[in-house]
């Protein structure tokens, strides 16, 4: 590990750190002023969720029926699967994965970095290191904006954080995952460009293909390549763990994206400026 580099790497993408962190946490502060007013009216919304339509669209985004059990800490899962978390996420976890290589290498300033005292492993682990203590805080901050929000708002009885917290672990899980993919395709081009698309390209195939499978039977026998069909936020509310096969895929895609990213870039050739 290299420090300068590590520092170099964290201030550069401090401020979009900042931005992620404070939005995120915001959200989920307010999604707890809303979960209040849906508690009010609860039963407007058991009958909204008689609707088949609305009821599944809930069910693909947090991967359970959430019919069967309403209640604020099932509600507050919103607070792991909303759009605008995964929007704030996956653009911090893309541009720093794609920063430290493949935008170097775009702009032709990557042979002027290697000709530091560092080997490419160097390199690539510290930048890696990088990315993994922001994706960190990032995972957390979800929880933190849902406990700040129930002592700002009470919430009428107490949401159930043994559950959040193993949401929480399954969303790290993801979140790693999508960032060791990012580094291994930031390694394989040499413009930012084809490395952002190629990995936005997987997240929304994920997502079309966790779509079709729950409205379309075919569909299910090919859901396993999808990345969400490993994150139910939902249901591991409900039993309080994630399933480990799922963690173990999640991990192990991880895993097997950094290592193959580190052999392709310690042997791939950098163009000079």
């Amino acid at each position: 590990m290299n420090w300068a580099i590590l520092t170099k790497t964290l201030r550069e993408h401090r401020v979009t750190l900042a931005v992620v962190i404070f939005g995120i946490l915001i959200f989920e502060v307010f999604l707890c002023r809303m979960i209040l007013e849906g508690a009010r009216d609860l039963p407007l919304v058991k009958a909204w969720l008689e609707r088949p339509f609305l009821r599944t669209f809930l069910m693909l985004a947090l991967g359970a029926d959430i019919s069967k059990e309403l209640s604020p800490s099932t509600f507050a899962v919103f607070g792991y699967a909303h759009p605008l978390v995964y929007t704030l996420t996956w653009a911090l976890v893309l541009t720093m994965g794609t920063a430290a290589i493949s935008a170097e290498v775009g702009r032709g300033t990557a042979d002027l970095l290697l000709t530091l005292p560092v080997s490419r492993t160097t390199v690539y682990v510290t930048t890696s290191l990088a990315w993994l203590c922001a994706s960190t805080v990032v995972a957390c901050v979800p929880y933190a904006g849902l406990l700040l929000g129930e002592r700002v708002f009470s919430l009428g009885e107490p949401l159930r954080y043994a559950g959040l917290r193993a949401v929480a672990l399954n969303f790290y899980a993801l979140v790693l995952c999508v960032a060791s993919l990012t580094m291994l395709s930031s390694t394989l081009f040499s413009r930012r460009g084809w490395a952002l698309g190629v990995i936005v390209a997987v997240i929304v195939l994920s997502d079309f293909i966790n779509l079709l499978a729950a409205l379309w039977k075919p569909v299910e026998n090919i859901a396993f390549i999808s990345l969400l069909h490993y994150y139910r936020p939902l249901a591991v509310l409900l039993k309080e763990q994630p399933p480990p096969t799922h963690l173990a895929v999640l991990l192990g895609v991880a895993l097997t994206a950094w290592l193959a990213g580190l052999v392709v870039f310690t042997r791939r050739d950098v163009p000079a400026a």
